[in-house]
């Protein structure tokens, strides 16, 4: 359950990390700004996961299961993704 949870603290944090990385360098801002994509974090049974739309240099995020996302990247479980993204 703990795992579960830091997934999804992870996954928003990732959205906050992302815009304060648009608002600080330009470069980064401008590789949004071309970039029209949905990305979607999930575990593998569905049961958790984040959507992050990338549109006209704009970058939505929430949590849940997009329909039909362009690309996906999925875990087996919480943990595998917590080891995975955790520094150290």
């Amino acid at each position: 359950m703990l795992e579960k949870t830091q997934f999804s603290m992870l996954l928003f944090g990732l959205d906050k990390s992302m815009r304060m990385a648009a608002a600080k360098y330009p470069a980064y801002r401008e590789k949004l700004g071309e970039m029209n994509v949905v990305l979607q974090f999930k575990l593998r049974d569905n049961s958790q996961g984040r959507v992050f739309t990338f549109a006209n240099g704009k970058l939505n995020s929430k949590s849940g299961i997009h329909a039909d996302p362009d690309v996906v990247i999925s875990f087996e479980e919480a943990a595998t993704a917590v080891r995975l993204f955790k520094p150290g």
